[in-house]
This record gives C-alpha cells, structure tokens and sequence, in this order.
C-alpha cells in the first residue's frame, strides 16, 4: 500500500549496476485523488507561517479556528510524525491543515472577484508573494465576498456562517492521512 508508507523513488544506472536514491520523499495526505508531498506541503507551511502579521484580521483563519503558530506547529509534527505517534492536539494541528487545503481546493474551482478590499492588515504581505500566500488571499477573498458583512458588530454571525459553510466543504472531499 504506496500511501501508508514512505514513497522513495529510486533510479537503476545500468552502466554502474548501482541504485542510486535520487528524491526521497513522504505521501502526508490525499485529499480526493490529489496526494500532498511532505517536502512541498512543508514550503507551503513555511510561507504560511509569514500570516503571523495578520494577527486576528483575516476573517479566514479565524473561521477556521487556526492561528499563525498553527503553521509552525504543523511542520515540527510533520517532523516528528515519522519517530513517534502524534497527540491528538498535533493530529487536530494537521486536520485544521487539510481543511484549509480543501477550501483552497474549492476556492481554485471559483470565480472570484479580485476586486475586494481586504484590511490594511493585509498591507503586511506586499513582500512576501508566494503561490501559498497568494492561495490563502484568493480563499479569504472568497469567504469574504460570502460571508462578511461591514458592520463589524455582525462578524460573530459572519464568522458562524462562514464556519459552517467551510466545515460542509471540508465534509464534501473526502481525504486521508498517511502520518
């Protein structure tokens, strides 16, 4: 079974009779047919782990109930995973991980207007464009357009809306972990 193990890829040189190991690396989860890599899933946490300077602003994160140290607790459970069993908190850390992966997923297959003003919080993040910031920002554009209204006093309701319209995502597409 490829999924629950380790996958390493490994090349025959026929001139040198030798196995030589050219990528080594771990399946962490599928998320219906797509499975995520922990070499490429931990560049996607590292550059998450920049939204810190958001603090409580992005109506996202918050929905979701993840904070900016979720990131990097995520990538020390990816670490460890491989030489203990996980807590329950660093198994809650990762699904907290795939449903934002989902919702990006969905958010991919939408039309989203680009022209939504988001806080100047999000100001913070000028300089640090990456494909995975930039997925994060179109899924909080997304939610915003949905879900958020201006009166502030409102955000609560908003955010329980929003909650329950991620967590229907998150039970739509199916997934596995492989920790």
């Amino acid at each position: 079974m490829i999924g629950r193990f380790a996958l390493i890829f490994l090349l025959s040189f026929s001139c040198f009779s030798q196995e030589k190991l050219l990528v080594k690396d771990r399946a962490l989860f599928r998320i219906e047919k797509q499975v995520f890599f922990k070499e490429a899933f931990s560049v996607w946490l590292k550059d998450w782990s920049q939204l810190k300077c958001l603090g409580r602003s992005s109506f996202l994160l918050r929905s979701m109930g993840i904070s900016s140290k979720d990131f990097q607790l995520m990538n020390e459970t990816l670490d460890v995973a491989e030489s203990r069993n996980l807590t329950e908190s660093e198994k809650n850390s990762i699904e907290r991980g795939i449903t934002l992966v989902k919702f990006i997923l969905y958010g991919q297959t939408q039309n989203i207007q680009a022209d939504t003003k988001l806080p100047s919080s999000f100001s913070c993040l000028e300089n640090k464009k990456s494909p995975p910031i930039e997925l994060v920002v179109r899924a909080e554009v997304l939610l915003r357009n949905k879900f958020k209204s201006d009166a502030t006093k409102r955000d609560k309701e908003d955010q329980k809306r929003a909650k329950a319209f991620i967590e229907s995502i998150n039970k739509a597409k199916n997934h596995e972990v492989y920790l």
